[in-house]
């Protein structure tokens, strides 16, 4: 992360762990339903044991990498173009850094 003042670094620190946690949700959303399933007996215990262990080992790991590396500002830029955030989120102080980051994320998935 680029010097940023100390302010705008704590607040994309939580915006990141906000992103995390909004996608974290939405992938605990998708296996809850697999328990749903478990509890309807559309599928059996072990198929569960099995699907929270691929959780575990694929979503889970992938995003606690994710949010948990470096570039704080590219993750809350990535956020923000995919959905996970809303720029309204982002204070006036910390906006002008974040809006520099999205046109470099931009640049980085085209």
């Amino acid at each position: 992360m680029e010097e940023y003042p100390r302010r705008v670094k704590r607040e994309l620190k939580e915006l990141a762990g906000q992103a995390y946690e909004n996608e974290l949700g939405r992938e605990l959303g998708e296996l809850a339903q697999h328990f749903d399933d478990w509890r309807d007996g559309k599928i059996g215990a072990s198929d569960l044991t099995e699907l929270v262990h691929q959780y575990h080992n694929g979503p889970a790991r992938e995003l606690w990498k994710k949010y948990n590396g470096p570039f704080t500002e590219l993750l809350v830029a990535s956020a923000i173009v995919n959905g996970i955030l809303q720029k309204e989120q982002v204070s006036e102080e910390t906006r002008p850094y974040v809006e520099e980051a999205i046109k470099r994320y931009r640049l980085l998935v085209q």
